[in-house]
């Protein structure tokens, strides 16, 4: 396992894409209750413990396509559930407590499909609109990653259930990839810098020292940590595989 200490073997590969002059990279994190069900209109509310005794033998893995969302039966092997897709553009899906987060690029629309039904609800708009949003859910929290289309007033919502403004990070970067690490803290990998050329950096966010969970920015901080070995953006993903942060090129 990792102590906070120990650095984190990471793998990119080159990608350039133009950067947008004017944009700032800024982060946001949305925080309910540690043990409150986020509820779906379409489904019964029952007890925050079967559900979490229910967590594994609801875990199913889930294929995209440009219009349709397909969710696989446990033993991977046949479709168990098809729905539309509700969006179209650039979406970032996010799994969180055993449903779909879908984060819309060029807005502050934040949707939570349940897996179920296809049933759609909202949850608070985000403060800024974001372009090629990122977003991580560990646990109880969302996380977005991702330049602001139109540059404005920052603000910070410190209320549960709202979404709040995380420190700026140490390099401006976007089209990047970002992995939770249990335990740990939340990973941002490469992107595109200031200069427009793609980064081999990483920095990681982690709860400050003595820091109980709650709160905005202010219990947040950007640790410098090991850069890749090749760069890397917005074209690949990263997942955390027993002690080790793996970042795959998409082809």
């Amino acid at each position: 396992m990792l102590g906070k200490g120990d650095s984190l073997p990471v793998e990119g590969s080159i990608k350039s894409t133009p950067l947008e002059r004017g944009r700032k990279w800024l982060a946001e994190a949305w925080k309910t209750a540690k043990k409150q069900p986020i509820a779906s209109s379409s489904m019964p509310s029952s007890s925050t413990k079967s559900k979490e005794q229910s967590t594994e033998s609801q875990k199913r893995l889930a294929s995209f396509g440009r219009t349709q969302l397909c969710i696989l039966n446990p033993e991977c092997c046949d479709v168990e559930i098809e729905h539309q897709l509700p969006f179209r553009g650039h979406v970032n899906v996010v799994a969180f407590r055993n449903k779909l987060v879908f984060i819309s690029g060029g807005s502050r629309r934040v949707n939570l499909m349940d897996l179920s039904t296809g049933q759609l609800s909202s949850l608070p708009n985000m403060i800024n609109d974001r372009c090629l949003p990122v977003g991580v859910a560990p646990e109880n929290e969302i996380f977005v990653f991702g330049t602001l289309v139109f540059p404005g007033k920052l603000t910070r919502l410190l209320q549960e259930g709202e979404w709040s403004l995380l420190p700026p990070m140490i390099e401006e970067r976007f089209e990047c990839t970002a992995v939770n690490i249990p335990d740990f803290g939340v990973l941002v990998i490469g992107g595109i810098g200031r200069n427009g050329f793609p980064l081999r950096s990483t920095e990681l966010l982690m709860r400050r020292s003595g820091e109980v969970e709650g709160g905005g920015g202010e219990k947040w901080q950007w640790i410098p940590f090991p850069p890749m070995n090749k760069e890397h953006d917005f074209h690949s993903f990263a997942v955390y595989f027993r002690g080790r942060v793996c970042v795959i090129e998409r082809v």
